[in-house]
């Protein structure tokens, strides 16, 4: 017999003596052949235990400077009978894992307190008669886990009236025990257990096949709720529906899920079967603290390595998942970052996974944790076979409707986890660093899909190219990022002109990599007479149907513009267009990484804006350029003319503004335009035009009478008010 203060345990860093091993004693029942090979003990009590019974797995006998293992691999009958004072029964996991076989008959019969775990490990041939058995008295264990951290089936006899006298609030039930499990009376039902959480595989090692091994060996049909891996909810129950088993189902039938806190905020993970027997979880529901606007997700952080699911259960199963919708919501979130952990399998990402998040500026999915350059060439993310770069929705579920369930009253069923378009649903404007080791985009025969604006289901229109938006790393990690088609927006193409305040910031330019971008395009319509700014990450091929100006300076009364003709990127102009126009480039180019896009782009006096920025709290005087025709004062101004922003006014995305020092004392509330694009000088803005001198419009046409717009004027071209 071996005392428990002269024994040891592995907890994994090393050999130790907890105090719990003073509790018990051990005899030897089998006697190792050799000082190097496993022997076995029983385990017994020494005395009163209070509070949680923790029972180690291995105990080592030490021999000078060597250790000697012996599994714990029975509690004798009665061994535990009437210890009151115990809460919970659990198994200490030595790194060689549990050697735990039998438990005898009434060995823990009579414990009234037990009313918080009971962890059985799969490695367990067979309970005993009335092991956890309650004669005259009658109370409720919390969990009861069958098959803890453990993986393979076992044979598992059941004696009689095992959990007589007892409900059971959780049956945590890990994998399968197929035909090997016998009983000789019932040992659960719906009448002592209230909800089964199954763990296994969903289609070889199942529920359902668990059950049909069961069905005539009296182990019960237990608990009124189930709990399933979510992608194996509709095969359990279309198969109770196909084999005439409709009494298998419970009431509901729910997917398992686990609340994980982290400093960026909460997660809702989901659990799902990996097909060989196991478990992964998805990432379904992340809810963010306001303050979030960039979000890295590095799944070999510590925060993602530790026990993610009950203790009980003793598994921590990867992430290996994000889930349909999983971010949708966080509206502050400009950015996400997924880094996978090089020792787990790879990342599934489910279709739509990143919807739902107006504010998204750039999914990258391109970081690694590997420093081994071999590694780059298989991509640690995996797609659906068939996926395309599609944004368009492929899922309608709302997010308000609880997911993953059946209700049996209704036979109803709400679940996703599916799809095969993983960016499905994201904003066009956002951009996509595809996983390292992808070298080119897959192959379809779509080359342009629809614009969908922010809400997700209305339709603009608007075409894009499929690969637009979408980055490419190659397996060095030297090479240059590279986009086939760069795209930028404008709100109110993409908001419908509801867009107001904060929401402008949604529309924010944020670039972690510079890229090289084949061609570029920016999305907004310019009107023939219509003035606007413009600020692009890009340098704009020089306008056909309009030219492009910058600020020169105050003449008199007049702000003074004069035209470019090179036009460079991620500098402010003001754009005037003689024809429907729009600004693009046909030429390969460099788009510079944005990493704060409140900082401004300044020429001169003339300042560009990535992000919808409000002018309250500008120090000066800032002027914008009416883009129509307007009325101050009963006097009529044309489009072109300055007008001062108010504290309110905000400025969207890619324009311009004026910012003009109060130095010289206050500004005008309108200040007229003057283009200066001649030798000679300045063309002012005439309050009329002279009769004896021909006016021509854009196109070459003389005009009898002008009126407001753009005209050529004694060889000048003017703006008539």
């Amino acid at each position: 017999m071996l005392s428990g203060s002269s024994v040891y345990i592995n907890d994994g860093t090393g050999y130790d003596q907890p105090s719990y091993l003073s509790n018990f004693s051990f005899t030897v029942t089998t006697v190792p052949p050799s000082k190097f090979s496993e022997g076995a003990v029983s385990v017994k009590p020494v005395g009163p235990i209070s509070g949680k019974l923790i029972i180690p797995s291995i105990v080592y006998v030490k021999n000078g400077t060597s250790y000697y293992p012996y599994g714990v691999t029975e509690i004798p009958s009665e061994a535990f009978k009437d210890q009151t004072g115990i809460t919970d029964v659990l198994f200490e996991r030595d790194p060689k894992g549990y050697f735990l076989l039998t438990i005898g008959a009434n060995a823990f019969e009579g414990t009234t307190g037990l009313s918080g775990t009971v962890q059985l490990p799969r490695t367990i041939t067979s309970i005993g008669d009335n092991a956890f058995a309650l004669e005259s008295a009658s109370s409720t264990i919390t969990d009861v886990v069958i098959g803890a951290s453990s993986k393979g089936p076992s044979a598992l006899t059941f004696g009689t009236n095992v959990f007589k006298g007892r409900t059971i609030t959780n049956l945590h039930i890990m994998g399968n025990f197929g035909t090997n499990v016998s009983a000789s009376s019932e040992v659960f039902s719906s009448d002592n257990v209230t909800n089964v959480y199954y763990y296994g595989d969903g289609d070889t090692d199942g529920y359902y096949p668990f059950l049909t091994a069961l069905a005539s060996k009296n182990f019960g049909l237990p608990g009124k709720n189930l709990y399933l891996p979510a992608d194996y909810i509709k095969t359990f129950v279309d198969k109770c529906k196909d084999n005439s088993h409709v009494g298998w189902i419970p009431e509901t039938v729910n997917s398992l899920t686990f609340t994980h806190t982290t400093n960026d905020g909460t997660y809702e993970l989901l659990l799902a079967s990996n097909g060989d027997g196991g478990a992964q979880l998805a990432v379904h529901k992340a809810t963010l603290n306001s303050n979030v606007t960039k979000l890295t997700l590095n799944l070999a952080d510590d925060e993602w390595t530790t026990d993610l699911m009950p203790t009980a259960t003793g598994i921590t199963p990867d992430i290996t998942i994000i889930d349909s919708k999983a971010f949708s919501g966080n509206d502050n979130l400009q950015s996400i970052t997924i880094i996978p952990d090089e020792d787990d399998d790879p990342i599934t990402i489910k279709g739509d996974a990143f919807s739902g998040v107006k504010s998204l500026r750039y999914v990258d999915l391109s970081q690694r944790n590997t420093t081994n350059a071999g590694d780059l060439l298989n991509s640690k993310f995996s797609f659906s076979s068939g996926y395309t770069l599609t944004r368009i929705p492929t899922t309608k579920n709302s997010s308000s409707t609880p997911p993953y369930q059946y209700t049996k009253s209704t036979n109803t069923f709400l679940y996703e986890l599916t799809g095969t378009a993983p960016f499905g649903g994201l904003p066009p404007y956002t951009l996509v660093f595809l996983p390292t080791g992808m070298t080119a985009y897959p192959t379809t025969t779509t080359t342009t899909e629809t614009v969908y604006k922010t809400d997700g289901t209305t339709a603009t229109s608007l075409t894009r190219p499929l690969n637009e938006n979408f980055i490419l790393k190659n397996t060095d990690n030297t090479s240059a990022y590279s986009c086939n088609n760069f795209g930028v927006y404008d709100v109110s193409d993409l908001d419908g002109g509801t867009a107001s305040g904060q929401s402008y910031t949604w529309y924010t330019f944020l670039n972690p990599y510079e890229f090289t971008a084949a061609k570029s395009t920016y999305y907004r319509q310019y009107n023939p007479g219509s003035a606007a700014s413009v600020c692009l990450p890009f340098a704009v091929d020089a306008p056909t149907n309009g030219t492009l100006y910058t600020y020169k300076g105050i003449e008199g009364t007049k702000i003074v513009i004069t035209p470019v003709t090179t036009p460079a990127a991620a500098t402010p102009y003001f754009f005037i267009p003689t024809a429907n126009a729009t600004l693009s480039s046909s030429q390969s180019q460099t788009i510079a990484a944005v990493t704060d896009p409140t900082t401004e782009k300044s020429e001169n006096e003339l300042h560009g804006v990535y992000t919808g920025m409000s002018f309250s709290n500008v120090s000066g005087t800032a002027y914008g350029m009416a883009g129509s025709q307007f009325t101050y004062n009963g006097k009529t101004y044309p489009a072109g003319t300055f007008v001062k922003f108010s504290s309110s006014a905000w400025i969207n995305p890619f324009r311009a503004y004026l910012l003009l020092s109060n130095t010289s004392g206050a500004k005008p509330t309108i200040m007229e335009m003057a283009i200066d694009n001649t030798a000679t000088g300045i063309t002012s803005i005439n309050d009329a035009p002279a009769a004896h001198t021909p006016y021509h419009n854009i196109e070459g046409m003389k005009v009898e009478s002008p009126s407001h717009g753009i005209y050529i004027h004694n060889g000048h071209k003017v703006i008539m008010k």
